[in-house]
């Protein structure tokens, strides 16, 4: 039992992973979620990805599908993995990005502008 909260642990084990290139070939298969800053998802996102900066994952979990499987990607890999384990907690098959946006070689897309105006 996570103390600090009074949630069960989610052994990292549970959380599925792949590598930047598998989601590349597989993108038509997975939502995606960025939970990079807006400043940083503005120089380039993952066609179709939602952003969802870490700070806000918590409060705006009740979004998400709990049917869906969603990929979760930031710069590197590590706040992905930190919003995996919040979110598979509350039930959502979740799998982190390794190697986030730093490993990506697959087209980007232009960021919303006004969506990352919002997530502020």
């Amino acid at each position: 039992m996570n103390t600090r909260r009074n949630e069960p642990d989610i052994d990292t084990k549970a959380i599925g992973r792949m590598p930047a290139r598998q989601l590349e070939q597989e993108l038509a298969e997975w939502d995606v979620i960025d939970v990079r800053e807006p400043e940083e998802w503005v120089s380039g996102v993952i066609p179709g990805a939602r952003l969802m900066p870490l700070g806000s994952v918590l409060r705006r979990a009740g979004e998400l599908d709990s049917t869906v499987r969603y990929a979760v990607v930031c710069a590197h890999g590590h706040r992905s993995l930190q919003a995996c384990l919040w979110l598979a907690n509350r039930g959502l098959q979740v799998t982190n990005v390794e190697g986030g946006m730093a490993a990506w070689r697959g087209s980007l897309g232009q960021a919303d502008a006004d969506a990352a105006r919002r997530t502020r």
